[in-house]
């Protein structure tokens, strides 16, 4: 009975280290949101829309700068929707049909440019996240101007997309320059949970012999018995009483650390697993298993990632993968003793692996928004145009054959995991 009462008081202790770990956690992205949004002009909508996701509390500065974009670009979505109701009206004036015509187009344009801002954000892009982000504000500008009057629906909702748009430039500009990490925000005080002296190393191996040693070292820790013929007064024999008391306390309080921090230690070995064993079955789905496994597994958070991060993975590879073959092309343009045939289809080729570049962006954008048909669309024109670039050039033993067989390959697995993620197999 006693170490059943042991055994659930460890747990009880154990529970509230977690808990209070997750709420220190969530308080610190609380705070982070609250300093980040005094630098916005409209605050409270600021701390509101980054609030608003789940994953906020947890979130870094580049998980809350992707929040507002998607905040932004969900807005985008419901001014589309409110454009193309007011299209359909057969009472319209038609030069007020024709602007909303027109601001459609450019909704739709920013729209793509938020998912593209998103993209870049993703590939550590900050400075093309700008460029993505003013196009979009650029865009519902000239969708403002399509409209006469400023006091309709439309207008109202262009006006709250604007100042969306302007808090996510606030988070890639704090992201991009004076504010780089949640430390120079909060501090390495709240950062390291404490100062300077307060930090311990914890290990789960070498602190039970730390403990022994102290015991060890510790001039009161085994008091040599007392003979009868020594007298010893009562204060004394006190003292070593509340020494030895106190002692046990804090043997019991560090048992009870070591315990928690296995217990801790086996949960995330846990879900190392449970990553690892994601990653093999999926990869079952892909006619190159080995390349898939390897590919998947080249990101350090594979090992806690869910379908989708997997799917995100495999994309941002393939991404890189056509950074190489562009910079590869380029490369081979500027050789002055290239047939001019070959150098106009590398020209043809180049054009097409941007294309292939940012149709890849646009599929991680689409999954980001939860728009799994969307990606598989974008995927499948990213393979698309890197078949016009081998149609471009002559041969197939070239260096940039080689590689666009490659990025081949990496499409294939991103296109395996998005179907897994629109249709999850049972097993899954």
């Amino acid at each position: 009975m006693e170490r059943i009462t042991k055994f659930f008081s460890t747990m009880v202790i154990c529970m509230i280290v977690m808990a209070h770990h997750t709420s220190a956690e969530e308080s610190k992205g609380k705070e982070l949101i609250n300093k980040v949004c005094t630098l916005s002009p409209t605050r409270d909508l600021c701390i509101e829309v980054l609030s608003s996701d789940l994953k906020s509390s947890k979130a870094d500065l580049k998980d809350l700068a992707i929040i507002s974009l998607s905040v932004a670009a969900r807005n985008a979505s419901g001014i589309l929707t409110e454009t193309k109701s007011l299209i359909d009206d057969p009472n319209l004036n038609p030069d007020v049909q024709q602007g909303l015509a027109d601001c459609k187009e450019t909704i739709l344009d920013a729209e793509s440019q938020l998912e593209d801002t998103i993209a870049a954000l993703l590939l550590d892009s900050k400075t093309d996240a700008q460029v993505w982000l003013k196009a979009a504000l650029a865009a519902i500008d000239t969708c403002d101007d399509s409209i006469p009057g400023d006091d309709d629906i439309l207008s109202v909702q262009s006006r709250a997309f604007r100042k969306l748009c302007n808090i996510a430039i606030v988070m890639t500009k704090v992201l991009q320059t004076s504010l780089p990490s949640r430390t120079t925000l909060l501090g390495p005080e709240k950062e390291n949970g404490g100062n300077e002296s307060e930090k311990l190393t914890f290990s789960v191996g070498s602190y039970p012999k730390a403990l022994a040693k102290f015991l060890e070292l510790s001039p009161l820790a085994n008091p040599a018995p007392f003979s009868s013929g020594e007298k010893t007064n009562f204060r004394e024999e006190k003292n070593i009483h509340k020494f030895h008391k106190k002692m046990e306390r804090i043997t019991k309080f560090f048992s009870t650390m070591v315990i928690c921090m296995i217990v801790m230690a086996h949960h995330t070995s846990a879900e190392e697993s449970k990553g690892k064993e994601l990653i093999n079955k999926v990869c079952t789905l892909s006619p190159t298993r080995d390349l898939c496994v390897e590919v998947l597994s080249s990101d350090p958070k594979s090992s806690k990632a869910d379908l989708k991060d997997l799917a995100i993975i495999s994309l941002a590879v393939a991404a890189r993968n056509a950074s190489g073959i562009l910079t590869e092309t380029k490369s081979l343009i500027d050789d002055p003793n290239l047939n001019p045939d070959v150098q106009q289809g590398l020209a043809d080729c180049k054009e097409t692996i941007l294309d292939a570049e940012s149709q890849l962006e646009d599929t991680i954008a689409a999954l980001l928004l939860d728009s799994k048909t969307d990606a598989q669309v974008w995927l499948k024109a990213a393979l698309a145009a890197i078949d016009t670039c081998d149609d471009s050039i002559p041969g197939d033993d070239d260096v940039l054959s080689v590689q666009s067989r490659a990025f081949r390959k990496l499409c294939n697995i991103a296109i395996a995991m998005t179907k897994v993620l629109a249709k999850p197999p049972q097993q899954f």
